[in-house]
């Protein structure tokens, strides 16, 4: 199931970025891995849902929710 649109990125220093669309998805994260337990940066979907992102060299390898 995909992500509702924007994204918050929610940073552990208390930053929150809110991305619209794919372009500022990868272009703001470059290379990402939700699934790197060693950051503790929270991506949730617009309606709260946790999301799974992995973005390599600005390239969106998957942008799901959460099972």
């Amino acid at each position: 199931m995909k992500p509702k649109l924007p994204l918050h990125v929610m940073f552990e220093d208390g930053d929150h970025w809110i991305l619209y669309n794919d372009d500022e998805i990868a272009s703001s994260l470059e290379w990402y891995d939700s699934n790197d337990e060693d950051d503790t940066t929270k991506v949730i979907d617009d309606l709260g849902r946790p999301v799974k992102l992995k973005i390599e060299a600005l390239i969106i390898i998957y942008c799901e929710l959460e099972k």
